[in-house]
């Protein structure tokens, strides 16, 4: 977790695998850092591993819908992050 420089509270979660359980758990992570800073972060996935990741990103119920977004690492444009004055 992070904020950005224009102040965006951030959660990035890195996956090397397909876990059947992730919207619940991000839901959870998303839950404690509400309760721990008063705010919800924004929440992505990056997903690093060799197989395709078909996670699912939504949870939903009786009064509550909850989703997230997965980034598969091989579809970022590495050129774009090369050129940047700090790539870390």
């Amino acid at each position: 977790m992070g904020e950005t420089a224009e102040g965006e509270f951030v959660h990035v979660e890195l996956q090397s695998t397909n876990d059947g359980d992730m919207a619940q758990r991000m839901l959870e992570y998303s839950a404690a850092a509400n309760r721990a800073f008063r705010r919800f972060p924004h929440q992505l996935v990056l997903y690093v591993g060799a197989a395709l990741a078909p996670m699912g990103t939504q949870l939903s119920g009786r009064g509550i819908t909850y989703e997230f977004r997965v980034f598969d690492i091989r579809e970022l444009d590495s050129e774009v992050l090369l050129e940047s004055p700090d790539p870390g």
